[in-house]
């Protein structure tokens, strides 16, 4: 179909090029036709590993999109990387993928890719969203850039003086935590151990490389960029009931409290892709049903259901959560 239409476009003489997706139900390329030149394949792998880079990751999904891609080089000389870099099921969690990040869009670049797509949480600086955009900025034009020198020129201006202690969590969590430990991809669970792989010591060490931080973040815009940026570590540590949000911990109903009030405070309130569902529920609602109980993960009405809403109490919203 595509090139009957790159077929009608040459008699009119125009020099439009045509796009298509590579995702999903069309992630597997034409076994004989080869596409027309005016063609340009955006590669969308969904199911992708962010952990580690594209070309040696050896999670089996990530091995079946490179066979595809391989694939799709037999029939098609132009691409597009269609990126995931943020957790569209819950944009405050870690997505610790720097390690992998600069190899894979130098692979993209050595592999003739003519673009990339990045397609992350637009709205909200949660999880470094602003520090990634940056990134792919700048590797865009230089894939080979230094990128200690990168991470010193954003970080230090962005979030202050403080900002050795976010290079060190940005290093601990993609290159020890990560990497090394199992997988993840763009959908996933804070359970998912691929994701963050956290002992009781590295819980406490982390902890404080952001109370350091915060300890020389000056008053103004650079204190409220480095307590955005804190949330996503809080959020992971109320999902995975850990520090100060343990079940044993005595502060551990305040600290949801607190955690939540911070998120509308900073104005990040999204939780999850979806306009009005997929925001976090507000302080009132979580005062009247109690929902502060709960963990971040279901602080949200696409995850509690609307039914729940009509809930009086804790345990009728509980009641309706599960079975209704």
């Amino acid at each position: 179909m595509l090139n009957r239409v790159c077929a009608a476009l040459d008699e009119t003489g125009s020099e439009a090029r045509i796009g298509t997706f590579a995702y999903a139900g069309t992630i597997e390329p034409p076994r004989k036709t080869k596409l027309d030149d005016r063609v340009i394949v955006w590669f969308a792998p969904i199911l992708m590993c962010y952990a580690h880079p594209f070309e040696t990751c050896t999670e089996a999904r990530t091995a079946t999109h490179r066979r595809q891609l391989e694939d799709w080089t037999k029939v098609c000389q132009n691409f597009v990387q269609f990126d995931y870099p943020c957790n569209y099921d819950n944009y405050h969690a870690p997505y610790p993928f720097w390690a992998a990040l600069q190899l894979n869009i130098q692979l993209f670049h050595k592999s003739g890719f003519i673009g990339l797509f990045n397609c992350t949480n637009m709205e909200f600086d949660v999880s470094f969203a602003i520090m990634n955009g940056w990134l792919y900025a700048k590797l865009l034009w230089d894939p080979y850039r230094d990128m200690d020198a990168l991470y010193q020129e954003f970080l230090s201006g962005y979030y202050g003086e403080g900002w050795q202690y976010l290079r060190e969590y940005i290093r601990i969590t993609s290159e020890e935590l990560t990497g090394q430990r199992g997988h993840f991809l763009c959908t996933e669970s804070i359970a998912n151990k691929g994701l963050l792989r956290i002992k009781g010591r590295d819980v406490k060490y982390i902890t404080g490389l952001w109370e350091n931080a915060l300890a020389l973040a000056k008053e103004g815009p650079q204190r409220t960029n480095l307590r955005r940026a804190a949330l996503s570590y809080q959020v992971w540590k109320a999902d995975a009931m850990r520090g100060e949000f343990s079940l044993l911990s005595p502060k551990r109903i305040q600290s949801n409290k607190q955690l939540l009030s911070d998120l509308w405070e900073l104005e990040v309130p999204q939780h999850c892709m979806g306009i009005e569902d997929g925001r976090f529920i507000t302080v009132e609602e979580s005062e009247q049903l109690k929902l502060y109980r709960l963990i971040p993960r279901y602080w949200c009405w696409r995850q509690l259901g609307q039914s729940t809403k009509e809930a009086e109490n804790f345990w009728q919203a509980l009641r309706l959560w599960i079975f209704g």
